[in-house]
């Protein structure tokens, strides 16, 4: 070696890539199992973020233990890699749903969404004759008719 420390986000030796692949494994079990809503076709998104988990973890150990400035006062290329690993592992955490905004975006287009009555009602002319159209029913909940249906059936 020439002197200078590394990251360990470049490793090459067998053994150093085996272990980092068996801490993806175990995160990947770990994220499946706290985050219900990811199927089997989200593990490679997920494996993708854990590798990125992994590897910025590493950069960020190495910035910890060397400080964000070389000798000559500069800040440390490994500052700038740290920061583009956690700008593309975010991209990935937004597709499966691991901010808090993915969240509500995926509660909001899936079945269970709470109804927009404001949403309706403006997008909607609604004079006192008319009545809005029946709500389908889901597993969650059952269908919510107009009071004028329900004024006709009963």
């Amino acid at each position: 070696m020439d002197g200078r420390e590394t990251t360990g986000v470049y490793i090459k030796s067998p053994n150093g890539l085996k272990l980092r692949d068996e801490r993806v494994r175990r995160l990947v079990r770990r994220v499946r199992n706290v985050m219900p809503w990811l199927e089997d076709a989200d593990v490679a998104a997920l494996r993708a973020w854990a590798q990125f988990e992994i590897l910025a973890d590493q950069c960020h150990a190495y910035i910890r233990r060397v400080g964000v400035f070389n000798e000559k006062g500069n800040i440390r290329d490994a500052l700038a890699h740290f920061r583009l690993l956690r700008s593309a592992q975010l991209a990935y955490a937004r597709e499966l749903g691991m901010t808090p905004a993915a969240r509500m975006a995926i509660h909001a287009d899936g079945t269970t969404a709470a109804i927009d009555l404001a949403g309706i009602a403006n997008a909607t002319d609604v004079d006192e004759g008319q009545s809005l159209a029946p709500v389908p029913a889901t597993e969650d909940r059952p269908a919510i008719e107009s009071a004028e249906h329900e004024a006709s059936t009963s």
